[in-house]
């Protein structure tokens, strides 16, 4: 099965918490579930992405990534990934939460909340933003899969930054409403 090339944004991200993890010598998780018109998990895309071009990273760490697959919101992947390290790390202090700066607010007040709603008072969230990339100037019309080597320069697309924009505005005022936040 071919997976779906990731988006820069994505592929920055993957980076970014793999050298986290290595620096850390921490647990890397990859989290999130089945994405609509899909038939593999966020998560296990994030994996096979770090397979394919950051094998050598992903050998450097002290412990296979764990995968919580399930998740279909911010909220879910915030319990669950918090169930799925007490499980396996019961004794972590920190949790590095690594997003994009339009994710960063929503992502990581959900994990600080539901971290004050877990068994796990002791874990401190830690939030790593990654900048947005330069912005190409049109929209490509043909998405083809980040290069590797150049994910963390390939640029991003101003429609599609524009779109996170806008849905991280409305989902903080849903989180905000419902009480996530």
């Amino acid at each position: 099965m071919s997976l779906p090339p990731q988006s820069p944004l994505l592929a920055q991200r993957i980076r970014r918490g793999l050298t986290l993890a290595i620096r850390r010598r921490a647990r890397l998780i990859f989290s999130g579930g089945v994405p609509a018109g899909t038939a593999v998990t966020e998560a296990g895309q994030m994996l096979e992405h770090a397979r394919n071009c950051h094998a050598e990273g992903l050998g450097a760490l002290r412990h296979s990534p764990l995968l919580e697959e399930s998740s279909a919101s911010t909220y879910e992947n915030a319990v669950r990934t918090l169930a799925l390290l007490r499980q396996a790390e019961p004794t972590t202090r920190n949790l590095y939460v690594v997003t994009n700066q339009f994710h960063q607010l929503r992502a990581c007040a959900t994990f600080r909340r539901a971290v004050n709603h877990s068994l796990s008072p002791q874990l401190r969230i830690r939030c790593v933003a990654m900048p947005p990339s330069r912005l190409q100037s049109r929209p490509s019309l043909e998405r083809s899969a980040v290069p590797c080597d150049r994910s963390a320069a390939q640029p991003v697309d101003a429609l599609e930054l524009s779109w996170v924009l806008v849905r991280e505005v409305v989902a903080l005022g849903k989180y905000w409403a419902v009480g996530w936040i």
